[in-house]
């Protein structure tokens, strides 16, 4: 019999991944349809550079920084849930400062990964849930990598 609360996990990333990819392929077909330039160059990598530093290394990164640092700061402020995940999901937009275009999909990534990330946190511990929300991010990444890199 399957541990209802890892079948709730699983049930729970299946969603926000689902919720990920729509952001990514949405993000995609506006930029496409408008003719956006993301602005993130990338020109000088090669595409296993690419892959390593956008699909390993920033997720790492990133969820060690705002998920689970700013979180923790804003948290000293304020026990507020919905500010302390819209202020770590502004922070990690501003971050993803490519265009204005590319900080609007950052805002919505970052709100995913802070609200699996408050989720986890919440129903788990601080280092399942920091662990659980860098698969995410790179599930995220990787998608956004096969759409944009590899297609």
């Amino acid at each position: 019999m399957i541990n209802s609360k890892k079948y709730i996990l699983v049930k729970y990333f299946s969603i926000f991944y689902l919720i990920s990819v729509l952001n990514v392929v949405t993000f995609n077909l506006i930029s496409n349809y408008f003719k956006i330039n993301s602005g993130f160059n990338n020109e000088t990598q090669t595409v296993l550079e690419i892959f390593f530093t956008v699909v390993i290394l920033a997720p790492l990164i990133e969820t060690f920084l705002f998920n689970y640092t700013t979180q923790k700061f804003i948290e000293f402020f304020t026990s507020h849930k919905i500010k302390v995940i819209l202020f770590s999901s502004i922070v990690f937009s501003i971050v993803h400062c490519y265009s204005f275009i590319y900080m609007v999909y950052s805002f919505f990534a970052g709100l995913i990964l802070n609200l699996f990330y408050h989720y986890c946190k919440s129903n788990f511990n601080v280092t399942n849930a920091f662990w659980l929300t860098f698969l995410l991010h790179l599930a995220h990444n990787l998608t956004g990598f096969i759409i944009l890199e590899l297609i």
